[in-house]
């Protein structure tokens, strides 16, 4: 979302509507992460000043921010930060720790919602531990990275078309290996 241009995003309609945003784009507002901060937008002041904006863009300028606040704000989030001193070319001390940071605070999502509809396709229950051990071997069948994410979209993607259906008499083949496993 932040390296989307402001002037082409099909979310905020006003761009579309009113060519002035696309004249934004001469005067150096092009993506998100440009005129943002990790706080939220730029004040119409600040972007007056850097990018010429005239006195009649304060009303578009309420728009942009009014659709930054409410669908690309990310408060006090350090993939923000990271993302946008990237994307400005700003060399970070420890990048590395920083990004792992990221990495780490990403590990509370959980994959529950995948559980409950692998319980739902397959009209049974899967407790805990036994979803616990199926991640498990997903992660660490293997030490190729590219295997790892291959086994992954084998769990998530079972449900990414609901027109492809395993015949019933295949799911318990499968779930039958599984707990074999």
């Amino acid at each position: 979302m932040l390296l989307r241009w402001v002037a082409l995003d099909k979310d905020f309609k006003p761009a579309e509507l009113d060519f002035r945003f696309k004249q934004w784009i001469h005067k150096g507002i092009t993506s998100y992460s440009l005129i943002a901060t990790s706080t939220g937008l730029k004040s119409f002041q600040q972007l007056t000043e850097t990018c010429n904006l005239e006195p009649q863009d304060f009303y578009r300028y309420l728009q942009l921010r009014h659709h930054f606040d409410r669908n690309i704000k990310m408060n006090g989030n350090t993939e923000f930060d990271l993302s946008v001193g990237a994307y400005k070319g700003n060399t970070q001390n420890k990048l590395v720790s920083r990004i792992y940071s990221c990495l780490q605070s990403a590990k509370n999502h959980s994959t529950l919602y995948v559980k409950a509809k692998w319980e739902i396709e397959a009209n049974i229950t899967i407790t805990e531990e036994e979803w616990s051990n199926i991640c498990k071997i997903q992660s660490t069948t293997s030490s190729s990275g590219l295997w790892r994410e291959f086994s992954w979209k084998n769990i998530i993607r079972f449900f990414s078309n609901s027109k492809n259906k395993i015949p019933s008499e295949w799911q318990t083949r499968i779930w039958t290996l599984l707990e074999a496993m």
